[in-house]
C-alpha cells in the first residue's frame, strides 16, 4: 500500500493561511498534512529582546496555542503542526524538501507596489526555490471565499 502524499501548508495566522489550510483539507483529504509556522528571530541588537531556549520554547507554545484556537472549527482533520525559526521562504522550502512534499499550498497576501518591494513576497521566493509544485491561492480569491462564507453566516 502506498504512503499518502505529503502536503505542506505555511501558516502565518492570517485569514489567507486559514483559507489555504481549508483548501488543502478539502482538496487533499488523504494527504499527510504538515502545517509549518516560521517565526523570524528577533534582532539580536534590540535591548528588550531576550533570546534563547526559554524564549524559543515559549514562542513555540504560543504559536501552537494560537494555531489550535484558529483551527478549532477543523475538528476531525489530522495534521502535523511545526514551528521553526528563520527566514520564512528558506525554511518552508527546506522543510518541504526534507519531507519530500508533493505540494506546497499557500496563499498570497495581495501586496503590490511599495509594500511588496519593502516586505517582499514569501510566496514568490518559495515558488522560485521549491523542488515541488506550489499551489498559490490569490488573495482576491481568498477574500471572495471569506466573503461568501460570511454572507452565508448572515443568511443563517
Amino acid at each position: 500500500m502506498s504512503q499518502p502524499s505529503v502536503v505542506v501548508v505555511p501558516w502565518d495566522f492570517s485569514d489567507f493561511s486559514a483559507e489555504a489550510l481549508a483548501f488543502a483539507v478539502k482538496n487533499h483529504p488523504h494527504a499527510n498534512l504538515h502545517v509549518i509556522c516560521v517565526l523570524e528571530k528577533p534582532n539580536p541588537y534590540a535591548s528588550e529582546m531576550a533570546w534563547g531556549v526559554e524564549f524559543e520554547a515559549e514562542a513555540i507554545q504560543k504559536s501552537i496555542d494560537a494555531f489550535n484556537q484558529c483551527t478549532k472549527n477543523l475538528d476531525g482533520t489530522h495534521y502535523h503542526f511545526t514551528t521553526l525559526f528563520g527566514e520564512p521562504a528558506s525554511e518552508i522550502v527546506r522543510f518541504s524538501n526534507e519531507l519530500e512534499a508533493k505540494y506546497i499550498i499557500m496563499s498570497t497576501h495581495g501586496r503590490t507596489g511599495l509594500k511588496k518591494w519593502m516586505l517582499g513576497s514569501v510566496a514568490q521566493r518559495v515558488t522560485e526555490r521549491a523542488n515541488c509544485p506550489v499551489i498559490l491561492l490569490p488573495a482576491v480569491w481568498v477574500e471572495a471565499q471569506s466573503a461568501s462564507i460570511n454572507s452565508m453566516e448572515v443568511a443563517l
